[in-house]
């Protein structure tokens, strides 16, 4: 039995956000008890959060990813429905068995590298930016002294810590790119290199299973008369069943630091790791990255015992419920009223879930935040729901610099529409939910949630 303080109560929770919610259009439908309904044909009933399970996968040794330092789960929750048990991903605790049969992504046989297209460095500007950004050497030396030379280096301040391995590249290993002005090409791109700022992202990539998107975490000066540039990186989302083992001097790479397009749905076709989460194609049936827990500090757990013990805050009084941990305050329109938070050992283990009402109590959003335990649980890009024919998809977002994907429906016909984001915060270890669900009804604004997401990073919270 959930001992959920100040959110006690069975009710109905509906939430339409349109693009007018910063201005008070924001509704949300589903349950506040924060259970999740089987699918059926008529209204859902209320049950315990649904596990499902990933893609069979073929068992494989482990490959020992473990998270970066700095960038990128799903922490155990028990949630609003946001779609029928049969289409979400698990977002409790799965069973002990089910976590053992999660496959270690296998060593595969490194992708056959890029073939270098032709170019002619002579031709006109217009035709030389259309190139790709093509480097055709992976400098083991670390010099990076000629076109078309690039590196990652595992210490931004020793070019011979050259990362030799592809899980070296996307385990977090890799903490700075090193790369000639002038790509396979002959283009000179330092005028590119030169308009790169902290908070970028770029594409590394080999192949459509082999690639690493990195933020970039420093721009240092180059020295005078230096034909190489140095980024201070941290990974942010990888495909890895195509390239495993050792990099070697001949592998071929586009670098894309355009505007990348988000991952997922119907469209995935090779899992991808996004910060503390996995998405895998609907159906997907090879290997998968290992799934594994994280438990919070001793400290912090001890910190939580505390509060578990001792915390209690009247509903309503945000000033008490920033008291909680990983506590974060949105932007809400005027019109929309806090009307509790709490801890909860059954619902909430580390963290806490806060509710806000909509005007005239016409929808009600959920925000959880809670320790990111759970992590690289596979979840599926995308699903039917052979009752009603409703598609739901999750896609990978960036959001406040930080991992984070959506999970909802395309289609605004179905009776289990419903949207969610999940954000992952590395600098704390915490996942951040946000849940509304609409039935019958105009779909949610996916641009508008997220913008709410993203308030929660923003002044008067902590960055």
């Amino acid at each position: 039995m959930s001992k959920l303080l100040l959110l006690a109560g069975a009710g109905r929770l509906c939430l339409v956000v349109t693009s007018l919610v910063l201005a008070g259009g924001l509704v949300a439908c589903g349950d506040s008890s924060g259970a999740t309904p089987a699918p059926a044909s008529a209204e859902p009933s209320l049950s315990a959060v649904p596990v499902e399970s990933p893609a069979r996968v073929t068992p494989a040794p482990p490959a020992g990813t473990p998270e970066p330092p700095t960038p990128p789960a799903a922490a155990s929750i028990t949630e609003p429905p946001a779609e029928p048990v049969a289409l979400v991903a698990p977002e409790a605790s799965p069973p002990p068995d089910e976590l053992a049969s999660t496959a270690t992504a296998a060593s595969e046989p490194a992708a056959a590298p890029v073939e270098p297209p032709t170019g002619d460095p002579s031709a006109a500007p217009d035709e030389a930016e259309a190139l790709p950004l093509l480097y055709d050497t992976y400098d083991l030396t670390g010099a990076v002294a000629e076109p078309g030379h690039y590196a990652f280096l595992a210490d931004p301040n020793d070019p011979a810590s050259v990362v030799t391995t592809y899980e070296g590249l996307r385990d977090g290993t890799a903490t700075a790119l090193l790369v000639h002005t002038h790509d396979a090409h002959g283009i000179p791109r330092a005028e590119l290199y030169d308009a790169v700022e902290p908070g970028d992202l770029f594409e590394w990539k080999q192949a459509d299973d082999c690639f690493v998107r990195y933020m970039v975490t420093e721009t240092p000066a180059p020295a005078a008369g230096a034909t190489a540039r140095k980024f201070g990186v941290a990974w942010m989302t990888y495909a890895f069943t195509g390239c495993s083992g050792a990099v070697a001097t001949g592998t071929a790479a586009t670098l894309d630091w355009a505007d990348l397009p988000d991952l997922g749905g119907t469209s995935l076709t090779v899992p991808v790791v996004h910060g503390a989460f996995q998405i895998v194609p609907a159906g997907w049936e090879g290997v998968v990255e290992e799934t594994f827990l994280q438990p919070p500090p001793q400290a912090t757990r001890d910190t939580l015992e505390t509060i578990q013990t001792t915390w209690m805050a009247p509903a309503g009084t945000l000033a008490r419920a920033a008291e909680l941990p990983y506590w974060r305050t949105p932007a809400l329109p005027d019109t929309w009223t806090f009307t509790g938070a709490g801890l909860s050992r059954d619902v909430v283990p580390y963290g806490y879930i806060a509710e806000w009402t909509g005007p005239g109590g016409s929808g009600h959003l959920t925000i959880d935040g809670t320790h990111a335990e759970i992590r690289r649980w596979p979840h599926e890009a995308s699903r039917t729901l052979a009752v009603t024919d409703e598609l739901f998809v999750k896609e990978t977002r960036i959001i406040a610099g930080r991992p984070a994907y959506v999970s909802y429906t395309p289609a605004p016909n179905g009776q289990f529409a419903s949207i969610r984001i999940y954000i992952y915060d590395p600098a704390t270890e915490a996942q951040y939910r946000l849940a509304g669900i609409v039935g019958g009804v105009a779909l949610p604004d996916v641009a508008s949630v997220i913008a709410i997401a993203r308030s929660l990073f923003e002044p008067p919270n902590a960055p």
